[in-house]
Parts: C-alpha cells; structure tokens; sequence
C-alpha cells in the first residue's frame, strides 16, 4: 500500500523579496570577478611567470643564459657629439644553448620614461655582434640612440626574450 503525504504549497508572498537578493548577488559577484581579473591576476602572474629583476651586481642565470650588466654610459656618436650621442649598454654573456639574439629584443629606459629601442651591431666594432658561439663567454655591446635631454640618464636595460629587467642601481636591502 501506498502512503500519501500531503505537501505544503508555499505562499507567493513569502519568496518575492529573494529574487532581488539573487540578482543582486550576481551583478555584484561579476564586478568584483571583473575587478580581480583586470587588477589583481596581473600580478600575481607577473610575480610567478613574469619578469626577472637584476640589480647591479648580480648574474641573471636561468635557461641556458648567463648575463651581467657591467655598465651603461653615454658615449659620443659617430660624429663625435656628446649629445645627443649614443649609450651603449655592456653585457658580459655565456649562452649554453643556441640563443638567437636580435636589436629588437633589447630595450633601454631612461629616467625621463622614453624607451629606447636597440641599433643594430655595426660591423667596424667586433662587440656589438650578437652572434653568440655556443658555450663561450663574450662582452657584447648593446648599442641605443642618444638623446638630447641632459637630464636623461639611463635607468634599466630590458630583454624581452628572456624577460629581464636589469637595473643600474643596487637592490635595497
């Protein structure tokens, strides 16, 4: 035999108020997923997966690829003039795998925000080559323009292929 139990029919009245709460739960649960997607994700990814930081000093070695920043300085350019000259950036490098090295990896900011894109290596000066022997260790010279601002000086050299951030100045302790 069957048994039969009765069910209680809820009263509209008494759910009406709730589907505001739900739709307001959802608008507000979008904006902050929206908010942590654009402000927070980046860098918590860039601290795990992003850019290295050297300091003077230190020895990017990661991949194959040993690199030390020893110095970057204005330099007159082919002419001769001091300004708005040349800076060239030199790199002491060991690459243990085949490292395919281009002008358009290298980048230089200045501490006026201009970022300068790398020359290509000159043929009359042996240490702007980025021909890079497997296995041996070389000064390599990155060459940038200059510029006319006086006040420029140069504040980070950036690779972007490892993704490296060299700065000129010491880490703070």
């Amino acid at each position: 035999m069957t048994q039969r139990r009765r069910l209680d029919v809820k009263d509209p009245a008494e759910t009406a108020g709730r589907t505001g709460c739900l739709a307001l739960g959802a608008v507000l649960g979008i904006a902050v997923g929206i908010v942590v997607a654009l402000f927070v994700m980046p860098r918590v990814f860039d601290h795990y997966f992003g850019v290295s930081d050297i300091f003077r000093g230190e020895t990017y070695d990661n991949d194959g690829k040993v690199i030390v920043l020893e110095s970057v300085n204005r330099v007159p350019d082919a002419q001769g003039r001091e300004y708005p000259g040349q800076f060239e950036a030199v790199f002491h490098i060991t690459a243990r795998k085949a490292w395919p090295l281009e002008p358009s990896d290298w980048e230089l900011e200045l501490t006026t925000g201009e970022k300068l894109p790398a020359l290509a290596p000159d043929p009359a000066i042996a240490d702007t080559s980025l021909a890079l022997p497997l296995g041996d260790e070389r000064r390599v010279v990155i060459r940038f323009p200059g510029t006319e601002r006086r006040d420029a000086r140069p504040e980070v050299v950036r690779l972007h292929l490892p993704k490296v951030r060299f700065h000129l100045e010491e880490r703070e302790k």
